[in-house]
């Protein structure tokens, strides 16, 4: 399974596709083309890694019915959507609390943090309806599919043979939320997701979460529903303004996300 394949094997492939990839955009002078970069960020994140895992479940004699099935996930949507509702609650409040903190200790940070999603909100407002359907494609479905892959299955799986299941659950969470703007709830996300994992040893429940979470953003981008304002702020200065509808938001969501933690916790430390 997951915990055979080798970790160093996936990274040194992907350090040579990132270096590859990324010589050729900037030898065509395509750094700040916002369809190349698209590509390429799919190339490398997620079109490469579904091939790697291709050729080493092969490899290792896998089958995707084995860390997938459809069998009761019908009767779990229901679950499975206010599970993603909580989420995305708790990591909006909790963007906040950190977007708050590093106003504080570091603001240069945060004021970077804020202008990198303006920025994104931007290249989204003018990007064409086919960078958008390729933008939507890629974070809804493809990029679901292939972060769980990695981080929920492979990652998972492979440093707890190495180490044990709780430094494990940290490590994997930990790396999946440096790749988020949202740490925190990046890592309660990922740390969630892989409880859900371990108990079910069904990888489609992460992936349809995770899906959902992406796809319900994308459309709120892609509509320009009006947010209310406390989620609307841009400016390190208007941070403090929001403080208690953020963390309303965050005490209605953490006692929901506590009971999935907890329905979802490890009775016992599972082999691997």
């Amino acid at each position: 399974m997951f915990e055979e394949m080798k970790l160093r094997s996936f990274i040194i492939y992907l350090v040579i596709a990132f270096i590859i990839l990324g010589g050729t955009l900037s030898i065509l002078n395509l750094e700040s083309n916002m369809s190349a970069e698209m590509i390429a960020t799919l190339i490398i994140f997620v079109l490469f890694p579904l091939f790697w895992f291709n050729i080493q479940m092969k490899k290792h004699d896998m089958h995707l019915k084995d860390v997938i099935s459809w069998s009761g996930v019908t009767k779990k949507m229901p679950s499975l959507l206010l599970i993603t509702l909580t989420i995305m609650l708790f990591s909006l409040s909790f963007f906040w609390i950190q977007t708050y903190l590093f106003s504080i200790i570091a603001p240069e940070f945060a004021k970077k943090q804020l202008s990198f999603a303006v920025e994104i909100n931007k290249e989204y407002e003018s990007a064409t309806g086919l960078q958008i359907l390729g933008v939507i494609l890629s974070t809804s479905l493809v990029a679901p599919i292939a972060e769980e892959f990695i981080f929920r299955g492979f990652f998972l799986k492979r440093i707890a043979k190495k180490t044990n299941i709780i430094v494990s659950l940290i490590i994997t969470n930990v790396l999946f939320a440096i790749l988020h703007v949202d740490y925190i709830g990046a890592f309660m996300f990922g740390l969630l997701l892989s409880l859900i994992y371990l108990k079910t040893n069904n990888l489609l429940l992460p992936i349809l979460i995770h899906f959902f979470n992406n796809f319900s953003l994308s459309l709120l981008a892609l509509f320009k529903v009006p947010m209310p304002d406390f989620l609307n702020y841009t400016d390190i200065d208007q941070v403090a303004s929001f403080m208690i509808p953020n963390l309303i938001m965050g005490l209605i969501s953490l006692p929901f996300l506590v009971y999935y933690l907890y329905t979802y916790r490890l009775k016992k430390h599972p082999t691997v």
